[in-house]
């Protein structure tokens, strides 16, 4: 058995602590020298198809596609955005009207302060109103609801308040 002494734990540490050392200075360098690009790039410079509309204070992003006598809104669950539909909104587009909204909170619409907004635009509540404003706003008068997860109980609560808006609804692993 090798003892050691002082002098070699010392080196020891040293040979250690010298490459993370190293290694921490050089990223903190790194950060320093190389230039961040600007952040806060309008939203609207990032979307490729879609609208904004400002209702009631709230700029939501939205797709309008197809026409017809039939109109279905979808409304995509939490964490979720329009992107979620793209699949979709092209083929239902055949059978009538689509509207796809990102809903307060989630992909391109904005983050409003509910303080200043007539109502909590994240509450279901507020949402349904925000979302039957859009509607009356685009013309629709009735629609078929097309809600997956949170956007499902936003669509049944939508259905027990507001029956007249609603010609039917497709619920997709509901929430």
């Amino acid at each position: 058995m090798t003892k050691l002494t002082r002098s070699d734990l010392v080196k020891t540490a040293e040979h250690l602590i010298k490459p993370k050392l190293l290694a921490v200075l050089a990223v903190i360098l790194a950060a320093v020298i190389i230039p961040i690009p600007p952040v806060g790039k309008p939203v609207e410079e990032l979307v490729a198809s879609g609208s904004f509309i400002v209702i009631e204070g709230v700029k939501i992003h939205y797709v309008d596609k197809g026409s017809g006598d039939k109109t279905f809104v979808l409304l995509h669950g939490f964490g979720a955005s329009v992107f979620s539909w793209r699949e979709v909104i092209q083929p239902l587009s055949r059978h009538g009207r689509v509207v796809a909204l990102d809903r307060p909170g989630f992909g391109l619409t904005e983050r409003a302060d509910p303080t200043k907004t007539p109502y909590n635009p994240y509450t279901v509540g507020g949402g349904a109103i925000l979302i039957l404003r859009l509607m009356k706003t685009l013309n629709i008068s009735k629609a078929v609801f097309i809600g997956h997860s949170a956007g499902a109980y936003t669509s049944l609560y939508i259905a027990s308040k507001h029956q007249e808006a609603v010609e039917a609804l497709v619920l997709i692993a509901p929430a």
